[in-house]
């Protein structure tokens, strides 16, 4: 399992027995986003947004469990405080119509930005003042470690695994699934405090690297085949 939380519902669910459960967090490829600082200002200028701009981005599937209409109805009432926030949304899937007709709905479309698939994220976190994910379920979000990796605090809903990865109120603020207005709060106070956000990101970034590297998951792969081996090897002797 990727995260305690997600071995805890399959046992919940009769999946499997303890002794068959093992947890073991992904491990990915983070050196790219540990000096994403110096690609800085490379996305605020292919939008032709000032420097004082703050962004605000989700990078996810547009598709249902991401629940991206939470994050577009919080955009919303944040801009009603903060004017200068434009919103990116990264990724596609099958409800990019839906999801831009509903940003025209909510008069945002100057302000929220379809980047479709990208394979230059380091480039992207690298100019987001906060991460966002407002999934209605996950198991250990990817977008979440690579964010934390690039040192930004992270606004998210509380579900699957994302309490496991982020530490509330020290690496991010947590909030209830479904709920736009929790959210925009959430988002609005980091927005207003500089330097919260920067505390956060430098605890965010210590807590998923190296935990969360891809050397330490090979690590661990293969100290889980060594157990089981010499397990079998025992039962033979």
């Amino acid at each position: 399992a990727v995260s305690s939380q997600v071995r805890h519902d399959l046992l919940r669910f009769g999946i499997g027995g303890p002794e068959r459960l093992k947890v073991l967090p992904l491990g990915l490829e983070l050196e790219p986003f540990l000096s994403c600082e110096t690609q800085y200002g490379n996305l605020k200028r292919e939008l032709k947004l000032n420097s004082q701009t703050k962004l605000i981005g989700i990078v996810a599937r547009l598709v249902p469990i991401k629940r991206h209409e939470v994050f577009l109805n919080a955009a919303a009432l944040i801009q009603r405080d903060y004017p200068n926030t434009h919103f990116v949304i990264v990724g596609d899937g099958e409800r990019r119509n839906e999801l831009e007709a509903l940003t025209r709905d909510l008069r945002l479309a100057d302000h929220v930005h379809f980047l479709g698939w990208r394979g230059d994220l380091s480039r992207i976190y690298a100019d987001l003042d906060i991460v966002a994910l407002t999934s209605a379920n996950e198991g250990l979000p990817v977008s979440l470690i690579e964010g934390m990796a690039a040192g930004k605090p992270v606004v998210s809903t509380r579900v699957g695994g994302v309490p496991d990865l982020v530490a509330e109120n020290t690496a991010g603020l947590l909030v209830p699934a479904g709920n736009p207005f929790m959210f925009s709060q959430a988002v609005c106070t980091l927005l207003g405090d500089s330097e919260k956000r920067l505390a956060m990101g430098k605890v965010g970034r210590e807590k998923v690297y190296p935990a969360y590297s891809s050397e330490r998951l090979v690590s661990d792969i293969g100290s889980l085949y060594d157990q089981l081996v010499s397990s079998k090897l025992g039962d033979k002797l």
